[in-house]
Formats: C-alpha cells, sequence, structure tokens
C-alpha cells in the first residue's frame, strides 16, 4: 500500500511538474538589422518556437528574412539559428531575457548600376551568430510583446519588436 501511494504522489509530481516546465512559446518578429557600418539597415521578418526546458531556460530556433532594396541594389538574406534563452523572473508578467545563438546565412543580391552592362547576380552561405537582450511584457495572460537587441555576426546589430503566443 505504501508503495502505491508512493508512486501515484511520484507520477503526480512529475505530471504537475511537467505541465509547468514543458511550455511553448509561437513568436512573430519584425525589425531592422544592419550588415555594415555604411548600410542604412534591412528590413527584418520571421519567426521563432521557443520550448521551455525548465523555468527560466529555453531553446528557440528561428528563421528570419531580412531585405533591401537601394540604390541599384538589392539584397535578401536568410538565417536559420537555434538559440538558448534564458528568461529572469519567470513568472512574472515583465520577464527581462539574454539569448545567443550561432547557425546559418544564405544571402542573395543583385546590383544594378548605368555603368554595368548587365546585372551582376552574387549569392553564398555564411556563418551567422548572435546575442542579445530583450524584455518579454506580458499584456494578457497568454500574449507578449518583447523588443530586443541582438548584436553578432551577418548580421552586425538587429533592433526587433517580437509579438508572442505562449501555450
Amino acid at each position: 500500500m505504501k508503495r502505491l501511494v508512493f508512486l501515484i504522489l511520484l507520477f503526480g509530481a512529475q505530471a504537475e511538474a511537467q505541465s509547468v516546465r514543458h511550455r511553448f512559446e509561437l513568436i512573430a518578429t519584425v525589425g531592422r538589422s544592419a550588415f555594415g557600418e555604411d548600410e542604412e539597415g534591412r528590413n527584418v521578418f520571421g519567426s521563432s518556437l521557443r520550448y521551455s526546458i525548465t523555468d527560466g531556460l529555453g531553446i528557440e530556433p528561428e528563421v528570419l528574412y531580412m531585405w533591401e532594396d537601394e540604390g541599384g541594389v538589392s539584397n535578401r538574406s536568410v538565417t536559420v539559428i537555434p538559440h538558448i534563452s534564458l528568461d529572469f523572473k519567470p513568472k512574472s508578467n515583465v520577464r527581462p531575457y539574454l539569448i545567443a545563438g550561432v547557425g546559418w546565412l544564405h544571402f542573395t543580391g543583385t546590383v544594378r548600376h548605368s555603368f554595368l552592362p548587365s546585372p551582376v547576380n552574387f549569392s553564398g552561405n555564411n556563418l551567422s551568430w548572435n546575442v542579445g537582450v530583450g524584455v518579454k511584457i506580458f499584456l494578457v495572460r497568454r500574449v507578449f510583446l518583447a523588443p530586443d537587441f541582438r548584436a553578432g555576426h551577418d548580421p552586425g546589430a538587429r533592433l526587433t519588436l517580437n509579438v508572442g503566443f505562449a501555450f
């Protein structure tokens, strides 16, 4: 009988812990990024899905699309980066966080200019990494806004606003 009670309590505690720990966040991202000092910036649009390993620690794979059309130059970039994120105050409605990741960037572009006989196309792949800070501000129980800033390599910097849904 004692064993049965122990097993019921053990499995009940695990079920309760899992309901708190296994939390997802679906996040949409918009903003601006810059690849160099001479660049005015690129538009950013993307999405990520965060899985909470513990109350504050999570993994967050992200896909971003960045573009710019300016002065005869057209650039398109896609990044795929798995991130590790750490939320501070995970039970609060205002949650500062740190985030870092390393992944892949694919870029394509076209240069059109009057002195060129035809457009010049280019493309390639590169390592992309970033580290950043932000704050999640829960508007209601499951919906949040999260402005953040990240610095790294390809892009060198980005400032974004995330809209998320926690489930």
